[in-house]
C-alpha cells in the first residue's frame, strides 16, 4: 500500500474516531441533562453543591461514626434549607498533601461542577513530600490537562469502567525527573543535614506543644485530653516518670475518658493498619525520590530551612486551586485545621487574605471552647483528629459562610 493511500486511511479513522467519541459526548450531556432536570424538579429545585477537598481532617478520620465536618454539613443544610436543597461531597484524602489536593482537584471540579469548594489542605506537607510542586509553575501543566480531559463525560464514564487515574502517571514522572536520587541519598553531608533539619523541627513542635498543653492545664488542671496529651510529649522527650504520672493523674480524674480516648485511637490504627495491608497507602511514604527532590530545591545551606519552602509550595498550591475553582463558576472558603497546627495555619489565614476569600478560623474556634471549658476528650482524639463532635463543631463554625455563600451565589 502507498504511503500516502496509507496515511489517507489513518487520518480517515482518526476523524471517525473523533466524531464517534464527539456523538458519544454530545449522548451522554443531553441523557445527563434530562435526568438533572428530572432530579431537580423531584428536590424542588436545583441543588447547591458543595465541594469539600481536603487531607483527613476532612475525610473525617477519628469519627467514631465515620462523619467528617462534610457529612456534619449535610445534616446542618438539610435541616436549615430542607432536605435535598444542597449537597456536600466529601474529596477528602488522608495524608495527602497540597499539591496532591491541586494535582486532584480538576477531576474533582469536573465530576461535582459545584456552587461552593471548602479547601482545608498544608498540613500533610512537612512530611509527605511526593509529588509537591517545589519550583514555581511545577505541575500547572498536568492540572490544566487534567482538567480539560476530566470535564468530558466520555473520559469520565471510562475512568468510572475501567478505574483509570488520569494524570497519576504524568506525576510519577515529573516527581522523578532529572533526579538522581540514588546519587543524592548517598550524600553524606545531605543526609545529615536534612537529619538536622528534622531534628530541630519536631523540636519546635514538641516545644509548641508542651507549651500549649500547659497553657490548658493552668486554666483547667483537670482535663484529661490535655494531661494525656503532655503524658505523650514527655514520654516522646524522654522523660518516663513524667510520663506515668501525668498518665496516672488522667485516670484518677476519669478513668472512661481514658479508656474511651484509648479505644478511638485504637480504632484509628487499626484503620490504618489495614489500609496499608491493602497496599492503599503507599501515596503517604517519604519515597527516595521525593526526598531527593527536596534536597534539590533547598541546596545544603543550613539557612535553607525546608518548612520555609513547604509553606512557599502551600500558598503556590492553594492559589492555584482558588484560581481553578473560580474557572469552574465556584466560590471558594478557606479554613484552617481545629488542632493547633502553628506551621501551616498562619499560611492558611495570610493565603486567605491575600486571595481574597472567606476565613474560618476553626483553630481559634476550638481555643474558645477550650478555654470555655468544654471537655477536649469530648472534641478530639489522642492524635489531634477530630471525634464526630469535633467534626460537628467545624460544621457549625462553617454554616454561616456557607448560607452567605449560596446568597451570593442566588440570582
Amino acid at each position: 500500500m502507498q504511503p500516502r493511500r496509507l496515511f489517507g486511511r489513518l487520518v480517515l479513522a482518526a476523524l471517525g474516531l473523533l466524531a464517534a467519541l464527539a456523538l458519544a459526548e454530545v449522548g451522554l450531556r443531553l441523557a445527563a441533562s434530562r435526568v438533572e432536570r428530572s432530579t431537580s424538579q423531584a428536590a424542588g429545585g436545583v441543588a447547591f453543591d458543595i465541594l469539600c477537598v481536603g487531607d483527613s481532617y476532612t475525610y473525617g478520620l477519628g469519627s467514631e461514626d465515620g462523619k467528617g465536618y462534610p457529612e456534619h454539613l449535610q445534616d446542618l443544610l438539610d435541616q436549615a434549607w430542607g432536605p435535598g436543597a444542597a449537597r456536600v461531597h466529601n474529596a477528602g484524602l488522608p495524608g495527602q498533601n497540597s499539591s496532591q489536593a491541586a494535582d486532584s482537584l480538576p477531576a474533582h471540579l469536573a465530576r461535582v461542577a459545584p456552587e461552593l469548594v471548602i479547601l482545608l489542605v498544608g498540613h500533610n506537607n512537612t512530611w509527605n513530600f511526593n509529588d509537591l510542586h517545589l519550583a514555581p509553575g511545577e505541575g500547572e501543566a498536568v492540572t490544566r490537562g487534567a482538567g480539560l480531559l476530566g470535564r468530558l463525560r466520555v473520559v469520565r464514564l471510562l475512568r468510572l469502567a475501567l478505574g483509570w487515574d488520569l494524570g497519576r502517571q504524568e506525576r510519577a514522572e515529573q516527581a522523578a525527573q532529572g533526579i538522581d536520587a540514588a546519587g543524592m541519598n548517598a550524600d553524606p553531608e545531605a543526609e545529615a543535614w536534612f537529619k538536622w533539619q528534622d531534628k530541630r523541627a519536631r523540636q519546635d513542635k514538641q516545644d509548641r506543644e508542651e507549651a500549649r498543653w500547659r497553657s490548658v492545664l493552668q486554666e483547667h488542671p483537670e482535663d484529661v485530653f490535655a494531661l494525656l496529651q503532655r503524658s505523650a510529649l514527655a514520654d516522646s522527650d524522654g522523660r518516663p516518670a513524667e510520663a506515668q504520672a501525668l498518665r496516672a493523674r488522667a485516670r484518677s480524674v476519669d478513668p472512661t475518658a481514658v479508656d474511651r480516648l484509648e479505644a478511638r485511637q485504637r480504632t484509628i490504627e487499626a484503620w490504618h493498619q489495614a489500609r496499608h495491608a491493602r497496599g492503599e497507602d503507599a501515596y503517604l511514604e517519604r519515597s527516595p525520590e521525593s526526598r531527593a527532590r527536596l534536597y534539590s530545591a533547598l541546596g545544603s545551606a543550613p539557612e535553607a530551612a525546608p518548612e520555609a519552602l513547604l509553606q512557599e509550595v502551600a500558598r503556590r498550591d492553594l492559589a492555584a486551586m482558588v484560581a481553578e475553582a473560580r474557572a469552574a463558576g465556584a466560590r471558594v472558603i478557606l479554613m484552617n485545621y481545629a488542632s493547633a497546627t502553628k506551621q501551616v495555619g498562619p499560611v492558611l489565614a495570610e493565603a486567605a487574605g491575600a486571595l481574597g476569600v472567606p476565613f474560618v478560623d476553626q483553630e481559634a474556634r476550638f481555643d474558645a471552647l477550650a478555654a470555655a471549658g468544654s471537655p477536649l476528650a469530648d472534641l478530639f482524639v489522642l492524635d489531634g483528629h477530630c471525634t464526630s463532635l469535633g467534626y460537628q463543631r467545624m460544621a457549625e463554625n462553617l454554616l454561616p459562610e456557607v448560607e452567605r455563600a449560596r446568597e451570593d451565589t442566588d440570582p
